[in-house]
């Protein structure tokens, strides 16, 4: 408005501005959002986002179901209150690195289920930047891979068994010395079954028991 000396309003100037590109770039955001949360939700791979100290900024529905909390209880929380302390200092450990030299890294922690239970989750971390190349955010990937740790432990201990056997015909067949050979089968049988002791026990002609081979307590 512009006034006279009266102060009263004598005309009104106006301007205006074409905000046609703003309103449509804000579109293309929302709609841009739209799809990426829709993208997010509806896979089954746990996602968040987090800030350099490790607040959590968004978590999909699968993220609020695995850990087994409300979007609430987790949004605005350091994402080291769901890990176990053992992996703390490994995790600052790598976000440092990450702070040096932004880059995707890939790890494998484990997660206690309010059961008692063990999982093993395999997460990918990807940096977020700014136009400065500082982190501003990081976007993590997990899954659970504790079917594949488990086949991949099986699997190890089978081949580790194999060895053990290999070893043990290769030597038992270079003699046939019975101390010998009870002290090697016993010994493997050890190893094989993860204990801690073990016994021979042979029976004699006359029925009695005598302990031919021990290891351990």
């Amino acid at each position: 408005p512009i006034l006279d000396d009266q102060g009263v309003v004598i005309e009104i100037q106006s301007s205006a501005r074409d905000t046609t590109r703003r309103k449509l770039a804000e579109a293309a955001l929302r709609e841009s959002e739209q799809r990426y949360r829709a993208v997010v939700e509806n896979q089954s791979d746990l996602v968040s986002r987090s800030t350099p100290d490790m607040t959590l900024t968004f978590v999909n529905d699968a993220y609020c179901r695995y850990f087994n909390k409300s979007r609430d209880e987790l949004i605005g929380k350091s994402f080291l209150l769901f890990v176990p302390d053992e992996a703390h200092e490994q995790i600052r450990a790598k976000y440092a690195d990450i702070l040096r030299n932004p880059g995707v890294r890939t790890d494998q922690r484990r997660h206690f289920t309010e059961d008692g239970g063990i999982r093993w989750l395999e997460w990918t971390n990807n940096p977020i930047l700014n136009e400065r190349g500082e982190l501003i955010e990081m976007q993590s990937t997990g899954r659970d891979i504790t079917d594949r740790k488990r086949a991949e432990d099986e699997r190890n201990e089978y081949i580790q068994r194999l060895e053990i056997l290999q070893r043990l015909d290769a030597e038992l067949s270079q003699t046939l010395k019975l101390d010998y050979v009870l002290e090697m089968a016993l010994d493997a049988a050890v190893r094989m079954s993860g204990g801690q002791a073990g016994a021979i026990h042979l029976i004699e002609d006359d029925g009695r028991v005598r302990v031919a081979q021990v290891i351990g307590d």
